[in-house]
């Protein structure tokens, strides 16, 4: 099951559950990162009750905050990825073969919950998590050393646009650029899927055929001058 395949643990005192990370080039565990099982509304709650206590105790006034993630052992999120690094020459039954890197390709998606639901469908080792929204220079290159097509399921909100097309100027009215797309321009080829509407987060994508279908209407990323 996929719990199975993700090697998940759970802390108890911090009632996270535990996603190993490992290394790129060879595969070692170099850390974890913990995703709260609370609810929204429960986290909310325990931060609002810490609060009170703090201010009781020291009479500080800040607000006390529970990420939904933490890491473990360490973890350098700039260099590394939540992911198997998989087998190169990997093909998705049902998507069509549009050039030869077609068939050699990674998910790229935001989080660890979004990870969890591609290994759960299937794509085990065709996805990677960034770890957040933003694709540091480290990560981009081992992008570009993998040479796979890339195929960006990130999160359609205002951070992960931002992280695909860079920062948006508001006196423009447009994207500065900067992005991972430009990131990686000219060295990998790069798809951007279209949510569906009524679809607007990986977690909630029910069946597999629904990723093949974004996958094979994405479009390929071509810079305009």
């Amino acid at each position: 099951d996929t719990v199975t395949k993700l090697a998940l643990r759970y802390d108890r005192a911090r009632e996270r559950i535990l996603f190993p990370v490992l290394d790129y080039w060879t595969g070692r565990y170099i850390g974890c990162s913990g995703r709260l099982i609370w609810s929204e509304k429960k986290r909310v709650a325990e931060e609002q009750r810490r609060t009170e206590i703090r201010q009781r105790l020291t009479g500080e006034d800040k607000r006390v905050t529970i990420p939904k993630v933490r890491d473990y052992s360490g973890l350098e999120k700039r260099k590394a990825f939540l992911g198997t690094y998989g087998r190169p020459g990997l093909h998705v039954s049902g998507l069509s073969q549009r050039d030869d890197r077609t068939n050699s390709y990674w998910i790229l998606c935001e989080g660890l919950l979004a990870y969890a639901r591609f290994v759960q469908l299937g794509f085990r080792d065709n996805t990677l998590a960034i770890l957040g929204s933003k694709l540091t220079v480290e990560k981009a290159e081992l992008l570009r050393h993998s040479g796979r097509a890339i195929y960006y399921f990130t999160d359609p909100d205002k951070a992960g646009r931002v992280g695909l097309y860079g920062n948006w100027n508001e006196d423009e009215q447009t994207y500065e650029g900067g992005g991972a797309l430009d990131m990686l321009y000219g060295d990998v080829i790069q798809y951007v899927p279209q949510w569906p509407e009524g679809l607007d987060d990986p977690d909630n994508i029910e069946h597999r055929d629904q990723v093949i279908d974004m996958m094979q209407n994405a479009e390929l990323w071509i810079r305009s001058r």
